[in-house]
């Protein structure tokens, strides 16, 4: 396994997670790492405090 990487990604959140597949898949960006305290995916919109899911009219 390498121990080196072309980016380092700090939080593994929805922009995180877009942030490294945009990278990846359409800019060839071959080692990139995403680095977070908790599982991916684990803190996003539904727990964040933008609280947009209830924002209807």
């Amino acid at each position: 396994m390498s121990r080196t990487a072309e980016v380092v990604i700090c939080g593994a959140g929805i922009a995180g997670i877009s942030a490294a597949y945009h990278l990846a898949v359409r800019h060839g960006v071959r080692r990139v790492v995403l680095v977070d305290e908790r599982a991916p995916l684990s803190l996003t919109s539904d727990k964040s405090t933008k609280a947009y899911r209830i924002w209807c009219p």
